[in-house]
């Protein structure tokens, strides 16, 4: 594929696409200043982190900088450090309604005056944060490869804390944009997005200057460098992106005060998700630390399934009775954690509730796991996992109890008679997939994040006739329905936002 002004153009259409229900996003951020929806803050600071990178890439410098600054706002206000009161609101507003207008007129975006709107931001921004985090701000690190060679990235110690005590993996990717256009036929927008829906850029840039965009985007190679941030080990990065071992750089974290700073109860997680901090169980659950979706499985859906097979158990006699099913799909497997997750808090329930009494068994729970990628499924099928990755959660203490250890691989594998819970299949959203019949409840796995809206919605509205009356739709922590729900209704239990379906 040529790069031309097509891809401004796409660029044009997805950003605008984006920004199209910001001005209800913000008010209702505004309406709720004192509890914002953490769901959907972190939508807004994904849009204008997205919008950024895209500039960035395509050299729009004014519309990469006032993304930048309002993707700050968001960040902070995630953090705790700024409230979504009127006045910030309003200014966002008015930054939505100026990059709007760059987008309108995306050739010559770049001498337009937005001087007024980026310094009422910037004001804004810094008189509400403490001089703590105005310090970390403004304090950078050189960063260098685990082997200490200087990779000529640098970030701020705000940033680089809170990813340091999340244990997010820092790398340098670097792509050939040009061979990537050729061999597979993919565009840097298309890369962007995939690179968003498994971590952050952090910043990235070309060695070669795209210079003026009148003239079109030049033919020759693209060379793009990504500080790129990820739960993902080296491992998982290769498989992921592709890239040959020598253009994968593993970054060395200085050592710095990783303590989670704290302001109205409210603390930065990952990229992915805001919570507030609570007391935590010490059975907190599951492979992923702070997956609150999972507690909230456990401590509201569970009990309500639990009830309704004890009341069908005891309403139908046993010889006209049918086994009380329920049914739960794990949508995008990733490694596999998820559906093992579920399957482990479901055993538990019923031995720590004592259902085998009332005549409930892991046999009434149905385990449906899908994912588009074959290799997906072959790892998680196998459910073989590193110690630190089963270190956490309901396996911490007593892996043996669920998975079996393989002494010379230095890992562990889940124990048949939990996998025996989870049926697999390979099924691609984009493909009809009403045969698989309904379900209690759906968990998706990064499904929507590297959706469009109108995808997004188009995958929702599947997901409803195949949900039983009163089922729940679980989307991944930071992937926002919001806007596009239908008949869902949103409920809030703890830190997670999930969706029940209403009507028919």
């Amino acid at each position: 594929m040529n790069f031309s002004i097509e891809i401004i153009n796409q660029f044009v259409t997805e950003s605008k696409e984006y920004l199209e229900n910001l001005e209800d996003d913000l008010r209702d951020l505004e309406k709720h200043k004192n509890n914002p929806d953490p769901a959907l803050l972190n939508k807004v600071f994904r849009i204008h982190h997205t919008i950024k990178e895209g500039a960035g890439f395509l050299g729009l410098k004014n519309i990469n900088d006032l993304a930048l600054i309002m993707e700050n706002m968001f960040s902070m206000m995630r953090a705790g450090e700024i409230k979504p009161e009127s006045v910030i609101i309003n200014a966002l507003l008015e930054g939505a309604d100026c990059l709007n207008a760059l987008l309108d007129e995306i050739e010559y975006s770049n001498e337009m005056d937005i001087s007024g709107v980026y310094k009422h931001l910037s004001n804004l921004l810094s008189g509400g944060l403490s001089e703590q985090v105005k310090k970390e701000l403004n304090t950078n690190v050189a960063l260098s490869s685990v082997n200490g060679e200087n990779i000529g990235f640098e970030m701020n110690e705000f940033t680089l804390k809170y990813l340091s005590a999340e244990h997010q993996c820092l790398y340098v990717l670097k792509y050939d944009l040009m061979e990537l256009s050729k061999s597979e036929n993919k565009t840097p927008l298309w890369l962007i997005r995939q690179l968003l829906g498994k971590g952050i850029i952090i910043e990235g840039r070309l060695e070669t200057s795209l210079g003026d965009l009148h003239d079109g985007l030049p033919l020759e190679p693209l060379l793009y460098e990504v500080l790129y941030s990820t739960s993902l080990d080296t491992e998982q990065i290769q498989k992921t992106t592709g890239l040959p071992h020598n253009c994968i750089i593993q970054v060395n974290r200085p050592s710095l005060d990783t303590g989670i700073h704290k302001k109205n109860n409210v603390s930065i997680l990952d990229d992915n998700q805001v919570t507030v901090i609570t007391d935590t169980a010490a059975d907190e659950i599951p492979f992923f630390k702070d997956y609150h979706p999972f507690n909230t499985f456990r401590d509201y859906i569970l009990p309500q399934i639990g009830e309704r097979m004890s009341t069908t158990i005891e309403r139908i006699p046993q010889v006209n009775r049918k086994e009380p099913k329920a049914r739960i799909w794990s949508v995008g497997l990733s490694t596999g954690q998820e559906l093992y997750s579920i399957a482990i808090l479901i055993y538990e329930y019923i031995k720590n509730n004592h259902l085998s009494f009332s005549g409930i068994s892991v046999n009434d729970f149905s385990l449906l796991a899908t994912d588009e990628s074959s290799e997906a499924l072959a790892r998680a099928i196998r459910g073989e996992y590193r110690d630190i990755e089963i270190s956490r959660g309901p396996c911490a203490g007593k892996k043996s109890r669920y998975f079996r250890h393989e002494p010379n691989e230095n890992s562990w594998i889940i124990h048949n008679w939990i996998r025996s819970m989870v049926e697999f299949r390979q099924i691609s959203l984009a493909s009809p997939f009403t045969f698989l019949g309904n379900f209690d409840v759906i968990f998706c796995h990064n499904v929507f994040t590297s959706f469009d809206t109108k995808t997004r919605r188009e995958v929702v509205q599947k997901f409803f006739p195949m949900l039983s009356e009163n089922g729940y739709l679980f989307p991944w922590p930071g992937e926002t329905l919001h806007g596009i729900t239908g008949k869902f209704e949103p409920i809030k239990y703890g830190d997670t936002i999930f969706y029940e379906k209403k009507g028919k």
